[in-house]
């Protein structure tokens, strides 16, 4: 999940008890992060492999297990 909803903690348990599955957050303002690194794709400046590096290093990503 990312974007606004995924500072609710309480919506990310909810989430993964509901579906069963294992809810992974990345970040809060993803549409910027789409942008920009659509940008630096566009400049040759990184490829799209890099991308989950950036992310991972950019921001602090939780895990919110379906077993809570």
């Amino acid at each position: 999940m990312v974007g606004g909803g995924i500072q609710n903690q309480l919506l990310c348990e909810f989430t993964a008890k509901k579906t069963g599955k294992t809810i992974i957050t990345g970040p809060v303002e993803a549409s910027a992060f789409g942008n920009v690194l659509s940008q630096l794709i566009a400049l040759e400046v990184i490829q799209i492999h890099d991308i989950e590096e950036i992310i991972k290093n950019s921001v602090d990503i939780k895990i919110y297990s379906n077993n809570k």
